[in-house]
């Protein structure tokens, strides 16, 4: 017999905390939003594979290669002001 739905959110939420998951949220822009659905369309996958998918590229490439990536530039300061 299959489990009712409160057995498996029972389930769920008892293997999420074994492995330690937590809900990450974010407030973003729509120039923001809007990368992201591009990413989300180019490659067929969800908004939280998409955003895990950038966090784990953006670690692998080494804290140096990370920092290029992360650091505030003045030409995305200047993108942010008209696109973000």
């Amino acid at each position: 017999m299959a489990a009712n739905q409160s057995d498996r959110s029972a389930k769920a939420a008892t293997k999420r905390k074994l492995l330690g998951e937590e809900e990450l949220r974010m407030r973003a822009r729509q120039g923001t939003r809007n990368v992201l659905a591009e990413l989300m369309e180019w490659h067929g996958i969800e908004e939280q594979t998409a955003r895990q998918r950038v966090l784990d590229q953006c670690k692998a490439t080494c804290p140096s290669g990370a920092a290029r990536l992360l650091t505030n530039t003045a030409h995305h300061r200047k993108a942010r002001k008209y696109y973000f």
